[in-house]
Parts: structure tokens; C-alpha cells; sequence
């Protein structure tokens, strides 16, 4: 999940801010933000959630990166193993993390439960960007993963 980002820096009309995540091959991107009467692009809401389905084996894997993006441009990022993932309570890291230059992404990743070796079913990895992290999750995570066990 993304929910927002803050204290992006550079001039209001300039500014074109978007977070991009990745796993392996999977890359996903939110909108692209602009300036605009009430818009607060400096501190921008994505509110967007992107899901993949993995499996055993695939894990260990590569780590999540989630990137704040200006325009076409990389600003910063981190990456969040999905080993950190398994092994964080509720099987989920949410906060808001520093990508450099003074800016925050507020995101969590997320597994919809945990993935044990001998266990070939298909799960999902949520990677939600809300303001409401923590409640969001919890419904979130309940609706996809009724489809997939």
C-alpha cells in the first residue's frame, strides 16, 4: 500500500510526483500528481493498493522497491524484503519510510498470510499506498484473500 508522501521538494508548479513499486518482473505505478487549487503537492495522496499472487516457491525473492518518482525521474527509494515481511507481526510492514532529501513515502507491503515451504498455495503480497493504512489492510487483506485459498 502507498497512501502519501511528504516533504517533496521543488517548485509547486514543477512538480510531477508518482510511487512506483517492484517485485522480480512486477512493476506497478500510482497517478501522476500535479499541482492544483487544494492540492497539496509537496505532501500528495495516492490512496492506491497494487496486489500480486505469489507462491513458495517464490521465497525468498527479490525485495519490494518502492520508489518516489518526479515525473520520469527516480528522487528516492527503499527496499523491504519479503523475508522482513514473514517475519513482521500480522505479516505486514507499514510506516512511513525516508527515501532521501528530506522525503517520506507512508506505505506498507503486505502478505495475506504466511508462506510456508511446503505450502503451494496461492497467496497475495498487497502493497497498499491509503492514509488509513493499519484498517484498510485488515479489510483489504480479508476480501482478496477469500478468492485465492
Amino acid at each position: 500500500m502507498v497512501a502519501s508522501a511528504f516533504g517533496i521538494a521543488g517548485r509547486r508548479q514543477d512538480l510531477k510526483p508518482s510511487v512506483k513499486v517492484s517485485w522480480g518482473d512486477r512493476n506497478f505505478r500510482t497517478v501522476i500528481k500535479s499541482d492544483a487549487p487544494g492540492m497539496d503537492i509537496e505532501n500528495p495522496s495516492f490512496d492506491q493498493t497494487f496486489s500480486f499472487p505469489i507462491t513458495a516457491g517464490m521465497v525468498p525473492g527479490p525485495p519490494v522497491r518502492i520508489a518516489l518518482l518526479d515525473k520520469e525521474a527516480e528522487t528516492g527509494a527503499i527496499e523491504v524484503s519479503i523475508e522482513e515481511v514473514l517475519a513482521a507481526a500480522n505479516f505486514a510492514v507499514e510506516k512511513k519510510f525516508d527515501v532521501g532529501n528530506g522525503a517520506q513515502i507512508l506505505a506498507g507491503v503486505v502478505s495475506s498470510h504466511p508462506i510456508l515451504e511446503d505450502d503451494m498455495a496461492i497467496h497475495l503480497m498487497n502493497i497498499r499506498l491509503r492514509n488509513s493504512v493499519c484498517s484498510e489492510r485488515r479489510r483489504d487483506v480479508k476480501r482478496h484473500s477469500r478468492g485465492y485459498h
